[in-house]
C-alpha cells in the first residue's frame, strides 16, 4: 500500500458501511419474502423456501458452512487468548504450556473446550446468543467512551486520522449501544458485565505484573553493567 495510514482507514470505514448496507438489504428482502419471519423457529430455511424450489436446503447448508467456518476460527483463536494472557502473567502460567509434539497451547485448548461444553449444555442457543450480543455491546460502548475521553485527554497528540464532528459520532454510537443494551434481560446483562469485569481485573493484574517485571529488570541493569 502506498499510503497505508490513509488507505487502511478508508478500507475499514468503507467495509463497515458496505457490510451494514448489505445486511440491511438482506433484512429488507427477507421480510418482504415472509412478513412473519421474525416469529419463525427456522427463519433461514423459511426465507429460502420462499425464494425458490430447494431454497430451504440451500440456505440450511449455507448456514451450517457459515457457522462451521466462524466457529473454527474461534476455536483457533480463543485458546491463544488465554495463552497470551498467561504469557503476560494475567493468568496462571500453566495456561502457557506448549505441546512438545504439536507446538500448540494444549492446556489453554482443553480449558477453552471445557468452558464451551459447560456453556453449551447449561443454556439454550437463544440465551447464549443474547449473552454474546450483550458482551459485544459492552465492548463497543467502552470503545465509544474511550474515544470521547481521549479526545479531551490527548487532544494535542499527533494522529494519523482524526474522527470528524468532534465527539458527536462516538456519543451517538454510545447512546445506541445503551439503547440496545436496554433491550436485553437483566440476567444476560449481569452475566456479560461479570465477564467484562473479570477481563478488566485480569488486564489490571497483567499490567501490574509487567510493571513490576520492568522495574526489577531496571534495578538489575546496573549490576549487570558493573559485572
Amino acid at each position: 500500500m502506498v499510503h497505508p495510514r490513509k488507505s487502511a482507514v478508508i478500507g475499514v470505514i468503507g467495509t463497515l458501511v458496505g457490510v451494514t448496507l448489505f445486511y440491511l438489504l438482506i433484512q429488507e428482502a427477507a421480510v418482504r419474502l415472509d412478513p412473519s419471519l421474525a416469529t419463525s423457529a427456522t427463519p433461514l430455511a423459511d426465507a429460502g423456501r420462499n425464494m425458490f424450489l430447494g431454497g430451504a436446503t440451500v440456505m440450511t447448508i449455507g448456514a451450517v458452512l457459515s457457522i462451521l467456518g466462524t466457529k473454527s476460527g474461534v476455536a483457533l483463536t480463543a485458546p491463544r487468548i488465554l495463552y497470551a494472557l498467561s504469557l503476560r502473567r494475567g493468568l496462571p502460567g500453566i495456561l502457557a504450556k506448549i505441546s512438545p509434539r504439536f507446538q500448540t497451547p494444549i492446556v489453554s485448548i482443553w480449558v477453552t473446550g471445557v468452558i464451551v461444553i459447560i456453556l453449551s449444555v447449561t443454556g439454550t442457543f437463544e440465551h447464549l446468543l443474547m449473552l454474546n450480543v450483550a458482551a459485544r455491546l459492552y465492548e463497543y460502548l467502552a470503545v465509544c467512551v474511550s474515544v470521547i475521553v481521549l479526545r479531551f485527554r490527548a487532544k494535542n497528540e499527533l494522529r494519523s486520522f482524526r474522527l470528524p464532528f468532534g465527539v458527536a459520532i462516538p456519543a451517538i454510537a454510545a447512546g445506541l449501544c445503551i439503547w440496545l443494551l436496554s433491550q436485553e434481560t437483566a440476567g444476560q446483562l449481569s452475566l456479560a458485565l461479570a465477564a467484562l469485569a473479570i477481563g478488566m481485573v485480569l488486564y489490571g493484574i497483567s499490567r501490574r505484573t509487567q510493571a513490576k517485571s520492568s522495574g526489577h529488570e531496571r534495578d538489575q541493569q546496573p549490576t549487570r553493567n558493573a559485572g
